[in-house]
């Protein structure tokens, strides 16, 4: 690193941004107080083993730098919250799971991603982005023995295919396969005790018998999406057809009524 900051000792947060002399994260190895370290745009840097065995750090973010390849470091730490968004020729994943106490992990648009079944040893992961994550990641079904990931996020991996398996992640809630083209077969994940929320947004191939046999199944599951046939699917879907179907039968009703009265007659006219 060019510089230190001055003051490193008591240094709890530090911001990188679009400084591009910048080629390694030697300068803060030795800060006794680091918490947050948020890096972005630093198109030079590559490994940033130096911060990870900083026993204070917390929260690392490394936003588009395209550069990264992750850290020559295998060792456990203390992050709570890593994020490694928009890095394009991040490909190794495994020392990811040296990193027992992650709660929060980001990969979205790492597009070289190819296997990312080390991450299905992280103990206490809760929430896992893998959005746009590219064409090379496919299996995903390692993801369900994770004890306590309540959100997952697909949207965008064109490679993955099958997603069924995860009805067996035991605390899942928060599921999006949002344009994933390839995934066809959604109804086993009616089998989920936890899963609230389905996005299926831009799932083109998804047929309709896959969606209402996920829906009988499990009817309680809230589904986000673009098909029209959805919308009489699920009553937490309300495209304003609802409306109007309710604006008709209450026209009927009163023309119902109308005949009724008209075909009365008074007490005594007869």
């Amino acid at each position: 690193m060019g510089m230190v900051p001055h003051d490193i000792d008591s240094l709890r947060r530090f911001q990188l941004s679009r400084v591009d002399t910048i080629r390694d994260l030697w300068g803060l190895a030795t800060s006794p107080s680091l918490e947050t370290l948020l890096v972005t745009e630093c198109r030079e840097i590559q490994d940033i083993a130096p911060v990870m065995t900083l026993p204070t750090m917390k929260l690392l973010s490394v936003d588009r730098c395209p550069n990264v390849l992750g850290s020559s470091l295998r060792v456990r730490n203390n992050l709570e919250e890593l994020t490694l968004s928009g890095c394009r020729f991040l490909r190794d994943v495994s020392w990811i799971s040296h990193c027992d106490r992650l709660i929060k992990l980001v990969l979205s648009q790492s597009i070289a991603l190819e296997d990312i079944e080390p991450l299905a040893f992280l103990p206490n992961i809760t929430s896992l982005d893998l959005s746009f994550a590219g064409t090379y990641l496919e299996h995903v079904y390692f993801l369900r023995s994770l004890p306590h990931l309540t959100e997952l996020n697909l949207s965008g991996c064109s490679g993955v295919w099958e997603v069924e398996p995860l009805a067996k992640a035991p605390v899942l809630s928060h599921l999006n396969i949002s344009r994933c083209e390839l995934v066809h077969q959604i109804a086993e994940l009616s089998r989920s005790t936890s899963l609230k929320t389905l996005d299926i947004s831009g799932c083109k191939g998804i047929p309709e018998y896959e969606v209402s046999a996920l829906l009988i199944g499990s009817p309680s599951i809230r589904l986000i999406g673009s098909k029209s046939w959805i919308v009489s699917s699920s009553s937490d879907w309300d495209d304003g057809t609802s409306s109007e179907h309710d604006d008709d039968e209450e026209h009927h009703q009163h023309e119902a009524a109308a005949v009724g009265t008209a075909g009365d007659t008074a007490p005594g006219t007869r």
